[in-house]
């Protein structure tokens, strides 16, 4: 789908929650970091967007945080991040985790909490508000 988007600027429409959402900031992240024109479609109800992704109106969809009743065995985004905050300090443990980290190139860190990860958070909702200014995206 790259390589198409790459070769057809705008001609891949994206749907998310709606303007200024975390789903449609992520799609202009994506669409910037790889240098593709994508098409933002907002949805103000959730079950229309994968209605248009099965019927082919869309090409993709970035979900919100609630679980669609279409699709009841795909966990809601923050369902996702719940497990992976309860879950992710025993995997940061596993050596072949870790070794895998090392052979891509990355550094070994350990999970951040409390106060450190609200740090981080705070960083990154700056940044997020950067990039939506970048985006062009306004407020409603």
């Amino acid at each position: 789908m790259i390589l198409f988007a790459k070769a057809n600027p705008g001609k891949i429409r994206y749907g998310s929650p709606g303007v200024g959402s975390n789903p449609h900031l992520i799609g202009e992240v994506f669409a910037h970091r790889l240098g593709l024109r994508m098409t933002h479609v907002p949805y103000k109800v959730g079950g229309a967007g994968i209605a248009d992704v099965v019927s082919g109106q869309i090409e993709m969809l970035i979900p919100g945080s609630a679980r669609t009743p279409l699709m009841p065995e795909v966990p809601a985004l923050f369902g996702a991040i719940e497990r992976l905050q309860r879950e992710l300090p025993a995997v940061s443990q596993n050596p072949e985790y870790r070794k895998r980290i090392v052979d891509m190139g990355q550094e070994v860190t350990e999970p951040l909490q409390g106060e450190a990860f609200g740090q981080v958070i705070r960083a990154e909702a700056a940044r997020w508000r950067e990039l939506a200014t970048m985006a062009g995206v306004k407020d409603e």
